[in-house]
């Protein structure tokens, strides 16, 4: 399900801006941005320089004192919410999806913690726009965030008990918690529109098959590469009924892999031969990211799949 959502409302009848102007007189504001917290988990935005006005809901579960959220808790959600903003005399139905943000949860080991985060470092071939960041710890030995970024959607995957930490929180729920998160923005979720013929309202998003799309169709599907992870004694293995030529083509590839990552690799050589040497390996069932502290760890997209609809 949804796990935070913006909505925003931009005037555009003289009505529309009476409203905004009525809402905008209430507060003090500087540098062309008003922000409020309505509540913990609502966030009241005002940008007074291009007159729109944005609501964000942030963990819509603990917004809803919920265990889970499922399709049937909407009407729920909006009824709060519109209490929430009742003295702004502003409706949720002046209001247009902007953005939503999906999670996974996924417990893992500390050693593979390291390994999926060092796998999404090496990702990138398939989305040229997005720009990457990696983040490590204070003495370079570990990474603790993986960010890439877009002006369609965001991919965002991090230790969660680390990042609660630098905030100050000690939650041991979320101990060895791996948390891949979906940032869909309004460019992509006006393609979805358009797809599907249906508009930018929260009702049309607020359904677990929304959620399942957006992680096919953004991340399994065009981000993450077929094939489990091995690595290179192993690969050698996986390789031993090709000729020996190729295998070490296939091995400097990967190689080139782990010192950079996919694109700058797959620079070094012709499209289509970078395209046929993917191939050959995610049709062996080998991902073309080699990992380092193990023999075999099994690939995302099969722990994604599985775990999902669960979290």
């Amino acid at each position: 399900m949804i796990d935070n959502v913006t909505l925003t409302f931009c005037p555009k009848t003289r009505e529309d801006y009476t409203l905004y102007n009525s809402i905008l007189s209430n507060y003090k504001y500087m540098r062309n941005l008003v922000i409020e917290s309505i509540d913990t988990y609502v966030k009241l935005l005002i940008f007074t320089e291009k007159k729109f006005i944005q609501i964000k809901v942030f963990h819509i579960k603990e917004f809803l004192n919920l265990n889970e959220v499922t399709n049937g808790d909407y009407i729920r959600f909006v009824s709060q919410l519109n209490n929430h903003i009742k003295p702004l005399n502003i409706s949720l139905d002046n209001f247009i999806l902007t953005r939503i943000d999906l999670k996974v949860d996924l417990k893992l080991s500390e050693a593979e913690m390291q390994e999926y985060l060092y796998i999404f470092s090496k990702l990138r071939q398939k989305y040229y726009s997005l720009k990457k960041k990696v983040y490590y710890n204070e003495d370079n030995s570990n990474i603790e965030s993986v960010y890439y970024k877009g002006s369609r959607f965001n991919i965002n995957v991090y230790d969660k008990q680390n990042q609660l930490k630098k905030k100050g929180i000690d939650n041991p729920t979320y101990k060895n918690v791996f948390r891949l998160e979906l940032q869909i923005k309004s460019k992509e979720l006006s393609a979805y529109c358009k797809r599907f013929g249906t508009s930018k309202e929260l009702i049309n998003f607020w359904d677990i098959a929304v959620r399942d799309y957006f992680f096919n169709n953004l991340l399994i599907e065009k981000f993450l590469y077929n094939g489990d992870y091995y690595n290179q004694n192993n690969i050698n293995f996986k390789l031993e009924d090709i000729k020996l030529s190729t295998q070490q083509k296939l091995l400097e590839f990967c190689r080139n892999i782990a010192e950079t990552d996919i694109t700058e690799a797959s620079k070094k050589l012709s499209r289509g031969t970078a395209s046929k040497y993917i191939k050959e390996l995610t049709e062996r069932e080998i991902n073309p990211v080699m990992i380092k502290r193990f023999d075999y760890l099994a690939g995302l997209k099969t722990i994604i799949e599985e775990k999902s609809r669960a979290v």
